[in-house]
């Protein structure tokens, strides 16, 4: 992923595109943030790659493998794998926010997130699964815009899931 461990801090507008492997029990393994902690955030933030685990009790997601923050705008096309708590977007998460997320429904047939650890109060999760079809529309680029004043994301044609344009220019 990009970070390991993100603690009262925010992670913006970044991608990754390497698969994620982790193998240790109880890892938080993501595809853009291992374990989004204390307040963080991750915004506007994708991955391609696959992200799997072999741990015993990993929380294992394509974007977040934990989430006690928030996570917004971001989406994962990636396979999610492996042994633990399986999601779409995240692996595990507890009293936190997930909105306007998405995962790529045509790789990874399960939920948005594996488990909501804390269900007396629970997380706001408003993540959904497309197609591998879907992701490449520009329909894909107006969802993850939305409720954002400066429209980070773009689709240019022929690629498989919309961009960030920062790093297009």
């Amino acid at each position: 992923g990009v970070v390991g461990y993100s603690s009262k801090s925010t992670v913006n507008k970044c991608y990754n595109t390497g698969d994620v492997i982790g193998t240790a029990d109880r890892a938080h393994i993501g595809g853009v943030v291992g374990n989004n902690n204390m307040s963080a955030t991750a915004s506007n933030c994708y991955n391609t790659g696959n992200v799997s685990g072999t741990g015993a009790d990993s929380c294992i997601g394509g974007v977040l493998g934990y989430n006690w923050g928030t996570g917004a705008h971001c989406y994962s096309i990636g396979t999610v794998s492996g042994d633990g708590y399986l999601g779409g977007v995240v692996g595990s998460t507890g009293n936190a926010t997930i909105t306007n997320c998405y995962y790529d429904s045509t790789k990874f047939s399960g939920s948005s997130y594996g488990v909501d650890e804390y269900p007396s109060d629970p997380s706001i999760i408003i993540a959904y699964g497309k197609t591998t079809i879907e992701f490449a529309t520009e329909n894909m680029a107006t969802l993850l815009n939305a409720d954002q004043e400066n429209a980070p994301w773009e689709y240019l044609a022929g690629n498989p899931a919309p961009t960030l344009k920062v790093f297009n220019s």
